[in-house]
């Protein structure tokens, strides 16, 4: 998507739209490294992702800035990105609100934000179970810098002005540390968790940062290896959420991913999915 276009795509909770390989046999359903990415890049501008699901390639969304007066804006609403064989999200410098999304299952990060930004990501599950080789990395990466090789052995580092929120989370996977940040000082790092689960050994006390925040407790996922991250019915993130983190939010998060309702009990739950049990009445 190149040089003031856009991508806008538009699917619905029963008929989504999917991006993936064009080998749709069985083998295939879950392979990671199928295709290349999603690439935004070069002044796009308004993108939009509603009800998509984009799986099982090296790169999920790539989304770059160039001129920073080109208001380069990124939304996604109720979409899946899994399986990738580096990372779910990638974005240098970029503004991106997500909301009922899930990032999963991703050989590197399922999301890394680099060179600064603004995010806004609400009732967002970034979940790491990554099964197809070795996982060394952090599930979720957050820099204000990004250092790039070049091809005489020097390095340039490219850095900007960071302002991420991140509201009613969950970031959890199967590695002991699934968050890493990268702060240059010279440019701002301003972030904030508010009422999210965070798997990390990093010192969470600051409550202007983490704001009721939840530590390494497992959400109890139904099936992490299927890329299913529901929660389970004695979850602990469940109605832990904040009322405010819906009600403050540009757009309706008052029902989940599959469209059920979060305020008709005592609170949401966090993640992209609201508990329901099986016939459809809340716990």
């Amino acid at each position: 998507i190149y040089r003031g276009g856009s991508i806008r795509v538009n699917g619905e909770k029963d008929s989504l739209v999917t991006f993936q390989g064009d080998r749709l046999e069985y083998d295939y359903r879950d392979l990671p490294g199928q295709w290349d990415r999603i690439w935004i890049n070069e002044g796009s501008v308004n993108n939009e992702f509603n009800y998509a699901v984009i799986k099982n390639g090296f790169i999920g969304l790539q989304a770059e800035i160039t001129n920073e007066d080109m208001g380069n804006t990124l939304v996604l609403n109720n979409t899946i990105i899994q399986n990738m064989s580096r990372w779910g999200l990638f974005t240098i410098a970029y503004k991106v609100s997500a909301y009922n999304t899930v990032f999963a299952n991703c050989a590197e990060n399922t999301v890394f934000i680099t060179t600064g930004g603004t995010y806004d990501f609400r009732h967002c599950t970034f979940a790491n179970y990554w099964t197809s080789s070795v996982r060394l990395d952090p599930s979720f990466a957050l820099s204000n810098n990004l250092i790039i090789p070049q091809a005489d052995g020097s390095s340039i580092t490219l850095l900007g002005d960071l302002n991420a929120y991140f509201g009613n989370c969950i970031v959890y996977g199967s590695l002991d540390e699934e968050m890493i940040f990268s702060n240059d000082e010279s440019v701002a790092f301003n972030y904030q968790f508010d009422h999210c689960d965070l798997k990390t050994e990093m010192d969470l006390t600051d409550q202007n940062i983490y704001v009721n925040c939840l530590q390494n407790t497992d959400p109890l996922f139904v099936d992490p290896p299927i890329n299913d991250f529901r929660i389970d019915t004695l979850s602990p993130v469940s109605d832990f959420g904040s009322l405010e983190v819906i009600n403050s939010s540009p757009v309706d998060v008052s029902l989940d991913l599959d469209g059920n309702p979060r305020t008709t009990d005592d609170g949401p739950d966090l993640g992209a999915y609201e508990f329901t049990p099986i016939g459809g009445g809340k716990k």
